[in-house]
């Protein structure tokens, strides 16, 4: 299983970056535009929906390689088994907080596609696939969190 999550979680990694590079050229676009005034409507949308799709795509792959910010100053003063412990725990608590983000943003885009929900603006662009986007990404998430915690479970 973590083989797979690794493996679905470096393609994530990968897409990230071609989106990044998406967000990158429409907002050149929308600036060269706008500067000969003929701004091209919804790019910045776009762009923006891009970048959240880019964020909620990345976390699981952050997580993996343990790329987000933690303050261990403490942790690193324990004696290795409690270590292990403490971060076993932080991972449990995690989880469990990450768990029930995860479910609220699968609720929401389930809401959102049904309700056909979309943003206001002079391109009525629906908001359903950046929120799926947003909930598979923290469901990725919540899965390498409960690998992460299997491991430090094994380290005790």
């Amino acid at each position: 299983m973590a083989t797979i999550i690794r493996f679905i979680n470096k393609i994530c990694a990968e897409l990230c970056g071609w989106m990044l590079s998406v967000v990158m050229i429409l907002l050149l676009v929308d600036i060269i535009c706008r500067t000969f005034a003929t701004p091209i409507m919804g790019v910045a949308e776009l762009a923006m929906f891009v970048m959240i799709g880019t964020v909620y795509a990345g976390l699981a792959n952050c997580e993996m390689d343990n790329g987000h910010v933690r303050v261990g100053s403490l942790v690193d003063l324990l004696p290795t088994r409690q270590r292990h412990m403490a971060m076993a725990l932080t991972y449990l608590v995690a989880a469990v907080a990450i768990g029930l983000a995860a479910w609220a943003a699968c609720d929401n885009a389930w809401d959102s596609f049904i309700d056909k929900e979309g943003i206001a603006g002079a391109i009525n662009y629906p908001l359903y696939p950046v929120k799926f986007v947003m909930g598979f990404g923290m469901v990725l998430y919540v899965i390498q969190i409960l690998i992460n915690f299997v491991a430090e479970i094994k380290k005790i």
